[in-house]
């Protein structure tokens, strides 16, 4: 007996309804496919070693994520920090955002600080400052630890690095850390643009109130 596949009774009958979601499933996957690859490229670049003289987007987040940067002193101590490293061409800063228990970093480092990358001396710098600061305000037990090699930690470690190898990869890193804060620099005006916490004035408005910026268009340029 012939059986009718095309009968609606049939286990195997395709109604056009599930034609057309089979087809915009498909559609959909080729769609968000260069997302995809873009992403699994990112994963596949992450690492927490950074070379010199490569433009790497680091994230650098408070030991157990703690919001210490909101207090204003802790930022202007990140401030100085890198303002001091970019005098000193011991790196090339494109774009910063301070967040309260995090900072997102575009940048290169171009030569070693005495024995140790500028990511380290960054580190080590801003942990020290940051300390005295929290025994002054009797605000240290917060990030005391009872490890071998210190009393307390500041800096959570081993924080991932992206190494920027693409037009493609600058421009996204650089909208993800200016995304949070275009909001922000809409309802302030120029002139207390200095308590911004990122480099989104000198994008938006092509305005260095930091002094120590570089723009990422000319190096995506020479990429």
């Amino acid at each position: 007996m012939r059986v009718d596949t095309k009968s609606n009774n049939h286990p195997n009958y395709l109604s056009p309804n599930h034609f057309g979601f089979f087809f915009f499933q498909k559609v959909y996957f080729l769609l968000s496919l260069p997302n995809l690859l873009l992403t699994f490229e990112l994963k596949m670049s992450q690492h927490s070693f950074q070379d010199l003289n490569k433009i790497y987007f680091w994230t650098a987040v408070i030991h157990k994520r703690k919001p210490l940067l909101q207090d204003a002193a802790m930022k202007d101590i990140i401030i100085s920090s890198l303002k001091y490293l970019s005098e000193k061409k011991l790196i090339v800063l494109y774009a910063f955002n301070i967040k309260p228990n995090r900072i997102h970093i575009i940048w290169k480092q171009l030569k070693l600080n005495g024995k140790e990358k500028p990511r380290s001396s960054f580190l080590k710098f801003t942990a020290h400052l940051f300390l005295r600061v929290l025994v002054q305000k009797k605000q240290s037990h917060a990030y005391k630890v009872n490890w071998s090699n210190k009393n307390h930690c500041l800096w959570k470690r081993d924080s991932m690095a992206i190494e920027l190898y693409s037009k493609k990869i600058m421009l996204q890193k650089l909208n993800y850390i200016h995304s949070c804060t275009n909001k922000e620099i809409k309802e302030t005006t120029l002139l207390n643009d200095k308590n911004l916490n990122s480099s989104s004035v000198f994008y938006e408005f092509g305005k260095d109130t930091f002094g120590f910026l570089d723009d990422i268009f000319i190096a995506i340029h020479k990429a």
